[in-house]
């Protein structure tokens, strides 16, 4: 199966696209990110990611999660801060990972063992963390007002006026990424 065709479905989809590519050798290197779509009724909490690619190179740098490689198959463990997928909601990851296919193959996909969509396409950086089933605010992008890069906002009304509690991330130049509230 090519990377950009179906496999199974039971409620998720892996979306990925590749942002540039260059060669190491026998190996292509590619940046890629990938969008985790939650299209189930209820919230994940807590996440692996498994991906079985054609050809897989070592050598991984990744962000957003934990990155392992055994063989053929990248392993993606949540972070602390986006260990939650809500319904109908989706996380971005993204890493600089190599093959030696000629070609990125991703040849399945499984979240907490079971089995995706796997799609090539735009990968919408917008959407990461957000709650779209909720419109209180418990989530960040929620469709209330809030359409920056914040994450796990709380709005609440209070004597009349607006709180708003976000959380800001920074994204280091060594691909570690900091919090801050």
């Amino acid at each position: 199966t090519k990377g950009n065709e179906s496999v199974t479905q039971d409620g998720y989809t892996l979306t990925f696209s590749t942002d540039n590519s260059w060669n190491n050798g026998n190996v292509t290197m590619y940046g890629v990110q990938f969008g985790i779509t939650n299209g189930n009724s209820s919230t994940v909490s807590g996440w692996n990611l498994e991906m079985e690619i054609e050809g897989l190179s070592g050598d991984i740098d990744g962000w957003n999660g934990t990155y392992t490689v055994k063989g053929n198959i990248l392993s993606v463990k949540n972070a602390n801060y986006n260990a939650d997928i809500y319904s109908n909601g989706q996380i971005v990851i993204g890493c600089n990972l190599g093959t030696t296919a000629g070609k990125l193959n991703i040849k399945s996909a499984k979240l907490n063992g079971k089995a995706m969509k796997v799609v090539g396409g735009k990968v919408d950086q917008n959407r990461q963390n957000n709650n779209p089933g909720n419109n209180t605010g418990n989530g960040g992008n929620s469709g209330n007002g809030n359409n920056g890069g914040s994450t796990g906002g709380n709005d609440k009304i209070n004597d009349n006026k607006d709180i708003f509690n976000y959380r800001v991330y920074v994204l280091c130049g060594d691909g570690d990424l900091m919090e801050g509230i």
